[in-house]
C-alpha cells in the first residue's frame, strides 16, 4: 500500500500517509509543501540571511529569548563625558586615523559639534552628546578654537568670562560654592 498523497509513491506508514507526509500533517495539519526559506530576514531593513521562522539568527534569538523579534535595546542616558568619547572611538576608530575637518592636518581628537538638541553636560560644564555622529575629527588647535567659539559666557551681569560650570565663570562659580559652604556651617 502506498501514500494517499497525489504524486507520492512512498510506502504507507500511518493513517494513509508515508512517514514524511504523516509527520507534516501531524506538525502542520496539512500535507502541502512547506514554504521555501526566504533569501533573507523578513524584518524590514534587515539584510541578514534566513535562519528560522522567516527571521535571521539575531531576530530568531530575540523572539525565542524575549518573545519579540522586533525588540530593540534602549540607549542608556546615564553615560558620562568620558564614556561618550570612548563610544565614539569604539564605533569610528581613533581620531588620528582621520584628517582634521577644518585644516586638513592629521586629527588628534574627536570634537563635539555642539549641534545635538539632546546635548548633555559633564559636572564640570563640558557639553557632550550620546550620538556618535555628533563628533568630528579635528587637530588640537581646531578643536580648541571650536570649543572656545561655542563656550557660553558667564551668566552674571557684566561678566564676559567663559562659563565653566552651571553657567558661571570660574570666579563666580567659586564664590557661589563658598557661599553655599559657609551657609551650611
Amino acid at each position: 500500500m502506498s501514500c494517499s498523497v497525489d504524486g507520492c509513491a512512498q510506502k504507507h506508514r500511518c493513517k494513509g500517509y508515508c512517514a514524511v507526509h504523516y509527520e507534516r500533517v501531524r506538525k502542520t495539519g496539512s500535507v502541502a509543501d512547506p514554504p521555501s526559506p526566504k533569501d533573507g530576514c523578513s524584518i524590514d531593513g534587515c539584510k541578514r540571511p534566513h535562519r528560522a521562522r522567516g527571521w535571521c539568527a539575531l531576530h530568531y534569538y530575540r523572539w525565542k529569548r524575549l518573545g519579540d523579534a522586533n525588540w530593540q535595546p534602549t540607549q542608556r542616558t546615564d553615560i558620562t563625558y568620558s564614556a561618550a568619547h570612548l563610544r565614539v572611538i569604539a564605533a569610528r576608530g581613533r581620531a588620528d586615523a582621520h584628517a582634521c575637518l577644518d585644516c586638513g592636518s592629521p586629527a588628534a581628537e574627536w570634537s563635539y559639534t555642539h549641534r545635538d538638541p539632546n546635548e548633555l553636560y559633564a559636572p564640570d560644564g563640558r557639553p557632550y552628546s550620546l550620538d556618535i555622529q555628533q563628533y568630528e575629527p579635528r587637530c588640537r588647535n581646531c578643536h580648541r578654537n571650536l570649543d572656545a567659539a561655542k563656550t557660553p559666557e558667564c551668566s552674571k551681569d557684566a561678566c564676559t568670562d567663559p562659563a565653566k560650570a552651571r553657567g558661571l565663570c570660574n570666579k563666580h562659580y567659586q564664590r557661589a560654592r563658598l557661599s553655599r559652604v559657609t551657609a551650611v556651617l
